[in-house]
């Protein structure tokens, strides 16, 4: 058995791309890595990591939340000091899907019905799939590429941030998943939804979607960005065909040698 806890970002209306992100890996390793991140958060006096505060500045241009009254050593001690949790758990892999929304709105209806679930028969649709929702992409290659990494006769469960608004998207995405007659459905296990303080490793999936959101906007503006040193550490446990960044190309090489129709 395997567990992936995930995240979501850029989902909100107007987001230049929408991804999923996080980490899978065995039970044991997640409990030692959860272990490690409640003793560095309780050492520095933070109840609960969420990198939108952490990165956060008020109009004095001072730290807010937790974090306010911290200069920049203690806080790059502190970010420096939870990451080191993963890199040190070398059996956590990070997995990540990237839809670049300006590319997906290039896309025909039937394209982006296809690409999200749509099943075609002989050039005829025999299911709708969710064109108007792009996050159900990403959230397809994640669950599908944590899955191909279970054991042989185990699974993959997995596990997102309690978010009202994506829970139901969520669960609705999962279960066309489990229905479709794919090469891992015997891997794929169950799917719940916690708090990030029920579920500490959840954190680490948050700092991970943070980071890799900034960064696919920073290599949408210009193709030639490399990550930073932060998102190097972040991904250096990667598994060849766990991470996407769906552009132009990358689009077009999932739709190659595809029958779609034309839009009616």
């Amino acid at each position: 058995m395997i567990q992936a806890y995930l995240d979501e970002t850029g989902i909100h209306e107007g987001a230049g791309v929408c991804a999923i992100g996080g980490y899978f890996g065995g039970p044991g390793q997640w409990k030692k890595q959860g272990s490690e991140w409640c003793v560095i958060l309780k050492r520095y006096g933070v109840e609960e990591f969420h990198a939108k505060q952490f990165w956060a500045f008020n109009d004095e241009g001072e730290r807010v939340g937790p974090y306010r009254g911290w200069n920049n050593n203690k806080a790059d001690a502190f970010l420096n000091e939870l990451v080191s949790t993963i890199e040190s758990n070398s059996k956590l892999h990070p997995v990540c899907s990237v839809v670049v929304m300006q590319s997906w709105n290039k896309l025909s209806q039937n394209q982006r019905r296809f690409l999200t679930g749509g099943k075609l028969v002989r050039g005829k649709f025999k299911s709708s799939g969710c064109p108007s929702k792009p996050y159900f992409l990403p959230f397809q290659a994640c669950v599908m590429n944590a899955a191909a990494h279970a054991p042989i006769g185990g699974k993959a469960h997995y596990f997102f941030d309690l978010n009202k608004q994506f829970k139901g998207y969520a669960l609705d995405c999962f279960a066309l998943l489990k229905s479709y007659d794919l090469k891992v459905k015997d891997r794929i296990g169950d799917i719940d939804f916690k708090t990030g303080l029920e579920a500490v490793q959840l954190q680490a999936a948050d700092l991970y979607c943070y980071q890799l959101y900034q960064y696919a906007l920073r290599k949408v503006a210009n193709q030639k960005e490399k990550p930073n040193t932060l998102l190097l550490r972040l991904i250096r446990g990667t598994l060849p065909g766990t991470d996407e960044f769906l552009d132009d190309y990358g689009l077009a090489l999932l739709l190659k040698g595809m029958d779609i129709p034309p839009d009616e």
